[in-house]
């Protein structure tokens, strides 16, 4: 009887054996049968090519859409502030604020995300005197609308309306126009403050009278918080494909601009075109395959433009000011992975160190310093920021310093005028400390801002150091 069962036990292991393991082979061999199929090859590798393109295309856009999103949108967060509405930062930014990557320490911030479909909107910029500021404006494919601040603007201020592709109309006396390449676009405007509390109160009484104001409502009473009233797709970070998803959506809203025809047509092929409806949960297995892998090196090729995306002087990048980036879709990506929602104004020019003077990646496991013979020549203000690699965010110190500039107190120069800063995780001796910049623990990189600029950072005859690894 023993016998007997243990046979009659393992004829019924092995009817549930093959009852339950023989669709999950069968299932592994057809998987594998249909990716050795030709076609499935080939429909995979027409995703790859395309899914690569359009991600290094749409980077910008999907990400500016993301921060929307996050910032109006999402329900989960709850929001005061909604479209064509400003959202004023109060104080300067700190490691905990994750809204904006790789963002300065000098400004406080008033963002606003448009939606022109419906009519203009005009931004009233009140007098302002003796204080830098800048309003940055940019299309929903990153490229710069306008920049207005104190050297075109001037110190009375004055209203601006800002106007959808295509838009006809007659604009009240004493509004200039500023036309839009989009029907979505941003604004991120730049309060310069020293932080203290007295400057801060005279800051926010500034902010508190920049205004955005449907041109149907202009000079009257509108309600504070403007619900969107519009639809917009959502965003999934549970769906590996939400980023392609999104863009085929946004596209619809922001079409491509006749330079970009060419490239967007290529997305038809697997469905991705805005004259489609590109669903994520209905996509076929070959192009989910191919488009999956499309990403991840997509993301590695923008890692790598980040090394090269502009002139290296002495191995810093060089990036004078907004632009205008045309085709140059790598660039785009490259830099708005570092800098969404940059491009102060033309008179500010940025560098950015991510190599030491020996072309290795800066890291807080070692200690570096860099000399100043001049620093930078500015007829306005400048710093040097640092950043975590990882998260492009301000870096957490216990001495709450995030960057190092000519307004800095304390820092000590030499009697020539020259500057060292000394860059490391832990704490330097004696007088090093007073110019001393924290850095994580681990990867980090640096901007230099150089507002109102002095002609030689233009022309190059002015150009900051090498980071020196100190042995």
């Amino acid at each position: 009887m023993k016998i007997k069962r243990i046979q009659a036990r393992s004829v019924l292991y092995f009817f549930f054996l093959v009852l339950f393991a023989s669709p999950l082979n069968a299932e592994q061999e057809s998987g594998e049968s249909e990716q050795n199929d030709p076609g499935f090859t080939a429909r995979a590798n027409l995703a790859y090519a395309i899914g690569v393109n359009a991600y290094i295309y749409g980077y910008p856009t999907v990400e500016l859409f993301r921060t929307f999103y996050e910032q109006a949108l999402d329900p989960k967060r709850g929001h005061s502030i909604g479209v064509n509405e400003f959202h004023h930062a109060r104080e300067l930014v700190t490691p905990d604020d994750t809204w904006v990557v790789s963002p300065n320490n000098d400004t406080l911030y008033s963002r606003g995300w448009l939606d022109l479909r419906e009519e203009p909107v005009v931004l009233d910029i009140p007098p302002i005197e003796d204080r830098f500021f800048a309003f940055p404006i940019g299309d929903f494919f990153h490229d710069a609308v306008a920049s207005l601040g104190w050297w075109n603007v001037g110190e009375k201020g004055g209203s601006f309306a800002l106007t959808p592709p295509g838009w006809q109309g007659v604009l009240p006396d004493g509004v200039s126009q500023i036309e839009v390449d989009t029907p979505m676009c941003w604004i991120l405007a730049r309060t310069l403050t020293t932080g203290d509390p007295q400057d801060l109160r005279q800051v926010h009484a500034l902010q508190d009278q920049y205004a955005l104001t449907p041109l149907s409502q202009w000079r009257q009473q509108r309600s504070t918080y403007q619900d969107p009233g519009k639809s917009y797709p959502g965003w999934n970070n549970k769906d590996p494909l939400n980023f392609f998803a999104v863009l085929n959506a946004i596209l619809r809203i922001n079409p491509p601009r006749p330079a970009d025809e060419g490239m967007v047509a290529t997305f038809k092929e697997i469905g991705l075109h805005p004259s489609q409806e590109f669903d994520s949960s209905h996509v076929d297995e070959a192009i989910r395959s191919g488009l999956l892998r499309a990403m991840k090196d997509a993301q590695g090729i923008m890692a790598m433009k980040n090394q090269s995306m502009a002139e290296i002087v002495n191995g810093w990048l060089y990036l004078p000011g907004p632009k205008e980036f045309g085709t140059d879709y790598l660039f785009r990506a490259a830099l708005e992975s570092v800098a969404l929602l940059h491009g102060e104004s033309a008179m500010t020019v940025g560098y950015i160190g991510n190599l030491d003077g020996q072309g290795k990646p800066l890291n807080g496991s070692n200690k570096y310093q860099i000399e100043f013979d001049i620093p930078p020549p500015v007829l306005g203000f400048w710093s040097l920021t640092i950043y975590d690699g990882t998260s492009k965010l301000l870096v957490d110190n216990p001495i709450n310093r995030y960057s190092i500039g000519d307004r800095t107190e304390g820092i000590q120069y030499g009697d020539d005028g020259s500057l060292t800063i000394h860059i490391r995780n832990e704490k330097p001796s004696g007088d090093h400390v007073r110019n001393w910049l924290p850095a994580p623990e681990g990867p980090f990189y640096l901007v230099i801002r150089t507002y109102n600029a002095k002609p030689e950072v233009f022309n190059g005859s002015w150009s900051p150091p090498p980071i020196q690894k100190l042995q």
